[in-house]
């Protein structure tokens, strides 16, 4: 389970080093999107850690669903990221960050969703910080990103390409149909982080309706956090400005990324961006 795989070297997981950076902003509370199998192993690891933070774990289970709506009891894959997020619709109570437990952003891109949201306080006003798409892929295998569309500092649009990787020296995304599509070093991309107004849930709770009309009985099909943000980009409900960060971003995508992680969070450690 790479969520609670220790890649420290005090056996800290991938998501204690956001925790100590949102310490070293601020921040006062972090919510956990969990699924059944390890909520006991946060539980145990994560909260009584960080007595700064109030961490709170939400559940995400396959019987999480509006009213009215049957589980397809066929489905073993969880619902998606768009799911998660709405599985924390009703302890959310103001402008809040997204971000993934297994993948590493930086302090710097998680303060720079952290400045935008204290400045900004219209309720259709969001943010999502980019990346250089090179900044972020893996050397062992292909990995899921957001690949964004920016005019005059606005994200037009966003799609999940779900197979992006290196291919003979070219960034390639491979389609469903095996179609592959050659993507520039710099294209902006992200890796769900956003920070969010809390009428983003209005949008995502509409959009998760929709889905579940279309797609409830497609047991792989997932609801994608971004298929919920391009949906409010095209109704005109809302802006999401695109922050470029510096940083670089890795996560743990495939088993071979691992080593990779735990050497880049040691380097970090050695120039002194955590205790």
């Amino acid at each position: 389970m790479k969520q609670i795989d220790p890649v420290g070297p005090n056996r800290e997981i991938l998501l204690e080093f956001a925790l100590k950076d949102a310490i070293k902003i601020g921040m006062e509370e972090v919510i956990v999107i969990v699924s059944e199998s390890i909520r006991a192993d946060f539980e145990s690891m994560i909260v009584s850690k960080y007595p700064e933070l109030k961490i709170t774990l939400v559940t995400q289970t396959l019987t999480s669903l509006p009213s009215g709506i049957s589980p397809n009891p066929e489905r073993t894959k969880p619902w998606g990221t768009g799911h998660a997020v709405w599985c924390a619709r009703d302890i959310i109570s103001g402008p809040f960050i997204v971000m993934n437990a297994d993948d590493f952003y930086g302090h710097d891109a998680l303060k720079q969703a952290y400045d935008f949201l204290i400045a900004h306080t219209d309720s259709g006003e969001h943010c999502i910080i980019t990346c250089p798409l090179a900044k972020m892929l893996s050397e062992f295998g292909t990995v899921s990103r957001g690949i964004c569309e920016v005019v005059d500092g606005k994200m037009t649009h966003i799609v999940e390409h779900t197979k992006v990787g290196y291919k003979d020296g070219k960034i390639i995304h491979t389609c469903e149909d095996e179609r592959e599509i050659i993507l520039t070093p710099d294209t902006p991309a992200n890796m769900n982080l956003f920070g969010f107004q809390k009428s983003i849930f209005e949008v995502i709770d509409r959009e998760f309706h929709i889905f579940l009309e279309e797609y409830h009985d497609e047991i792989k099909r997932e609801f994608y956090l971004l298929t919920a943000v391009q949906s409010m980009i095209d109704a005109g409900t809302g802006s999401v400005s695109a922050i470029g960060s510096v940083s670089e971003w890795f996560g743990m995508t495939n088993p071979e990324d691992r080593a990779e992680a735990k050497n880049k969070i040691q380097a970090l450690i050695d120039q002194g961006e955590y205790l």
